[in-house]
């Protein structure tokens, strides 16, 4: 199993915290969902996942419907 996350809200970085979070919003804005993901965003799908025991091979796509943008 696969999954594929896509932009994440880091808890560490480079850059100023203010320069971060404008980047998260004016990136979460251009998303389908609105926002830039969180952690726990992924941990819901692998815990999803974790309960599918049919369920192999799949790459699933957590990434807020960027890849549809």
């Amino acid at each position: 199993m696969l999954y594929v996350p896509a932009w994440l809200i880091p808890t560490f970085g480079a850059i100023t915290e203010a320069d971060r979070l404008a980047m998260f919003a004016q990136t979460g804005a251009q998303l389908p969902v609105g926002r830039i993901g969180e952690p726990e965003d992924i941990a819901q799908t692998y815990l999803y996942l974790m309960k599918q025991p049919f369920s192999t091979g799949q790459v699933i796509v957590v990434d807020g419907g960027a890849t549809i943008v």
